[in-house]
């Protein structure tokens, strides 16, 4: 009652690959590919009132890239991290989340620092949820809100008189 979706539960190894091409009107062009793989773990079943849900996730990700962006704001950075996400379900449709990303790139100075680490708490019905998140390094806070549709594809039929 507290999730959209089925619960898959038990250790699950996830992989992602991404390959974004792009070019600039100054002729200049960035190549990226990004790969991520790694264990979830999923116990519970988000269904009874209190502590019946956890997930924990660990993803190293690695960006390879060619070229340069014209831009600065847009350069390839963070390039060897590790993904980290828990979730905990704490009573009734309360739930707490916590996700980082530790930097393992030998040629940064803050190594051992978790970049944009954000913490989240969330109200989770089966259809919506709704959330605070705030952001640690850039120290911006949000108000969520998400409704899940179910498939919905259109008004159906009208009743009868």
């Amino acid at each position: 009652k507290y999730s959209p979706t089925v619960i898959t539960k038990g250790l699950t190894f996830i992989t992602s690959a991404n390959f974004d091409i792009f070019r600039y009107d100054d002729n200049s062009k960035q190549d990226i590919f990004e790969i991520k793989a790694g264990p979830r773990l999923v116990l519970g079943d988000f269904k009874r009132n209190y502590f019946d849900y956890t997930e924990l996730s660990l993803y190293p990700r690695f960006k390879f890239n060619s070229g340069e962006s014209p831009f600065s704001f847009d350069q390839v950075v963070d390039k060897k991290v590790i993904e980290f996400n828990l979730s905990q379900h704490l009573f009734s449709a309360l739930a707490v989340n916590f996700k980082g990303e530790l930097n393992i790139d030998n040629k940064n100075v803050d190594d051992d620092k978790f970049i944009n680490p954000i913490i989240s708490l969330s109200w989770n019905r089966r259809a919506y949820n709704i959330g605070l998140d705030y952001n640690f390094d850039t120290q911006e806070g949000g108000l969520k809100f998400n409704i899940f549709a179910f498939n919905f594809n259109g008004f159906g039929r009208g009743f009868k008189n």
